[in-house]
């Protein structure tokens, strides 16, 4: 009676491994293609494939060169890089490049500032709703 609950989860689950594996094969194949393909040498076509969208043209920092790497291996998307470049962005409020303890410092003043204007904007929305229950109670 237990092998009509538990059988068919093992079947799924076995069914599910022997699918995987062309699919891990040919993971496996991509990852070892994009990790071997500049060997010990870089050639300029994919010298020029790397510095595409770089901070600076004809040069390849190894942050760009891992993220090139990351992307190609299908482990991260451009959607991804994009996203945290637009975080990073929002932190580095100097817009030098580098995240410091002045932009912590300015992002918590920042923070302070923005919850206080919206505390005294609440209190006021408050107030108005409240002068206006009085204007409605003396009619």
């Amino acid at each position: 009676m237990v092998f009509v609950f538990i059988g068919p989860v093992i079947f799924a689950r076995v069914m599910s491994l022997i699918i995987a594996v062309p699919f891990n094969h040919r993971k496996r194949k991509k990852e070892a293609h994009v990790l071997t393909q500049f060997g010990l040498e870089l050639d300029m076509n994919h010298f020029h494939s790397l510095t595409q969208n770089n901070h600076k043209e004809g040069e390849v920092t190894k942050a760009e060169f891992i993220l090139k790497m990351l992307i190609w291996l299908g482990r991260i998307s451009v959607q991804d890089v994009s996203l945290a470049s637009q975080k990073f962005d929002l932190l580095d409020v100097d817009h030098d490049g580098s995240l410091t303890e002045l932009d912590c410092r300015t992002i918590t003043a920042r923070e302070r500032w923005n919850v206080a204007i919206r505390t005294v904007l609440m209190r006021k929305r408050v107030a108005n709703v409240a002068l206006g229950m009085l204007a409605d109670l003396e009619k």
